[in-house]
């Protein structure tokens, strides 16, 4: 849902009207679009839904001067159904008065309930007995009635001036000036999602507007000092499509493999415990879906969302998987059982974002759009927490956050604000220096140092580094367009950071070089919608290397991005072999 920022309403064009319930009212701010920059998120969002059947040469818009227009042509039209579950339409919402939905259709098993013991050491799923669980919703008849509603959310690939009012047009295609990926792979359609097995840097699952799951297997040659710029101009190495996970009905929006041993990817430093990994996959269908990646078949459908999933999480254990979505709720499940574990609930609107909290990952916390922050506990789904005074001053939904210590969580509102809540005082207890001027994209702390170092981005072109320990800015890196996802290279403390030009710019992180970019990957021909950094483990590497029979390894990191240009790519940061000495 788009929310406008304060200092934007002033460049909005003359407000249309619309008919609603049979009389004519005044577009509020809710719905309507700027002429000028918007946020990126909002951005995105309104391409999944207008054009998310539409191919990379049906859309028309340059996105290089971030214009997004309101469309002329639907302006006086009614809110789709899908609108008026982002705010939270009563109608749409279940009733949370108590007892399990009928989505799970087991009404009668309940054996099969389960609840997220956290007193257990290892952290197990363990029978619930014959108790739903806290804070289950009922019952819901009209639950199988939602997919009829969004007949009208643009999901057929309409042309652009048929789109709902307030939705922007897509952009046109650029041409790269090199393509310095080593691995391509290309859908007809937007790509929207990806992630790398944890354990094998080769294997990638990709989604988007097909609806469908695609698995790819990489040619991830070794670098070598000879390796050269443009890896178009001698051809891309090898991506093989292995698999295609079909099940979802609309756009998928989020993939995660579950945490395992092995290999290292920059975002998860804990090493895991599973070395054959659950894939999880969320649409815009409301399901979540989890697949074995032995037989990449599908284990369950889980379907006790009844909104869009806006974000997919693990616990660290892999046993169970949380989700939140446009219906205001947030669930766990089971990845064993794949059934209800807890219903999270407490807010009035999208849940946009959840977190484990540190450091044994005991406490559950989620941000809505209602610009509330809650903590909940796993095992009982009780709120221990739920603070939304002093977060923003213009009542701004909360679009990031990200504990960094045990007691301490930092957040980042629409309004491009960051907060600092102490869990122990219950309460906002720093605001961090308005550096940001729009919504907070993302919260990243440094995989290997997160006490130390995080940084945030914004489509305001900006990335700010903060110490974390005060919380002052470190340094702060501009770019030419707006930032949409940001990652860090943990070997050479490297932020990469993905645009709306389709680039991948790499800045020092600590500042040491400067704020200027000390490199720039190209290739992609749109916006990139996910951007992924896979380390090498030296030690992991150091047996590679033995059991090839070489001396020596490759140290550094693989990015990984998809684009809006329905592209795959993969850009070897791995540097040249370099001899070991193990004495």
């Amino acid at each position: 849902m788009f929310v406008p920022l304060k200092h934007e309403r002033d460049q909005f064009i003359e407000p249309p009207r619309i008919e609603r319930g049979g009389r004519e009212e005044e577009v509020g701010w809710k719905d309507r679009r700027p002429q000028t920059s918007a946020r990126c998120c909002s951005l995105s969002k309104s391409f999944l839904h207008t054009h998310s059947s539409s191919t990379p040469s049906d859309t028309d818009c340059n996105l290089s001067d971030q214009t997004t227009r309101m469309s002329s042509a639907g302006s006086d039209q009614p809110r789709s159904s899908t609108d008026q579950q982002r705010n939270g339409d009563p109608d749409r919402r279940r009733d949370h008065s108590g007892g399990r939905g009928d989505a799970m259709g087991d009404d009668d098993d309940d054996d099969d309930d389960d609840a997220f013991d956290l007193n257990d050491p290892e952290n197990r799923i363990v029978a619930g007995g014959d108790d739903e669980p806290a804070g289950s919703p009922p019952d819901d008849e009209n639950d199988d009635d939602d997919d009829d509603d969004d007949g009208d959310n643009g999901h057929d690939g309409g042309d652009a001036a048929a789109a709902p009012s307030g939705v922007g047009t897509p952009p046109v295609t650029k041409v790269p000036l090199r393509d310095d990926a080593s691995v391509a792979a290309v859908r007809p359609k937007p790509l929207h999602a990806m992630d790398v097995h944890p354990a094998d840097p080769a294997i990638v699952a990709v989604a988007g507007e097909e609806d469908d799951v695609f698995i790819y297997k990489l040619s991830l040659a070794r670098a070598s000092s000879s390796a050269s710029r443009g890896a178009a101009a001698a051809g891309h190495s090898t991506a093989e499509l292995i698999h295609v996970l079909k099940g979802h009905t609309d756009t998928v929006t989020h993939v995660r493999f579950a945490p395992t041993s092995g290999g290292v990817a920059a975002s998860s430093p804990t090493p895991p415990p599973s070395s054959s990994p659950t894939l999880a996959t969320g649409a815009m269908d409301g399901h979540v879906r989890l697949w074995c990646t032995s037989t990449w078949s599908c284990l369950f459908d889980l379907s006790d969302l009844s909104g869009e999933v806006e974000y997919l999480l693990w616990h660290k254990s892999g046993l169970a998987i949380v989700a939140g979505a446009s219906d205001a709720q947030s669930v766990m499940w089971s990845s064993a059982k794949g059934t209800v574990a807890q219903y999270f609930l407490g807010h009035s609107a999208t849940v946009t974002c959840g977190a484990w909290c540190l450091p044994d990952q005991k406490k559950f916390v989620s941000g809505s759009s209602d610009g509330s922050v809650i903590v909940f506990n796993p095992k009982t789904a009780e709120v221990e927490l739920s603070i939304m005074k002093d977060l923003s001053n213009d009542n701004a939904g909360v679009s990031a956050l990200c504990p960094v210590t045990p007691d301490t969580i930092v957040v980042g509102c629409e309004d491009g604000t960051l907060h600092l809540i102490s869990l122990a005082r219950g309460k906002v207890v720093k605001h961090l220096p308005e550096l940001h001027e729009q919504c907070i994209e993302m919260i990243a702390p440094h995989p290997v140092r997160p006490q130390e170092l995080i940084a945030t981005c914004s489509c305001d072109c900006r990335i700010v580094v903060w110490n974390a320990a005060t919380f002052e800015a470190r340094a702060t890196f501009q770019h030419s367009e707006g930032i949409t996802r940001i990652v860090w290279c943990a070997a050479s403390d490297a932020i990469v950071a993905s645009g709306t030009d389709g680039d991948l710019t790499i800045w020092d992180g600590l500042g040491a070089s400067g704020n200027q970019p000390v490199d720039t990957l190209m290739g992609n021909s749109r916006f990139v919608t996910d951007l992924v950094a896979f380390e090498v483990d030296p030690d992991v590497a150091k047996r590679e290397a033995r059991s090839a029979g070489v001396a020596g390894i490759a140290r550094g990191a693989l990015l990984y991005s998809v684009s809006d240009d329905g592209s795959l790519r993969c850009f070897d940061r791995r540097g040249p072999a370099a001899l070991e000495n193990d004495g």
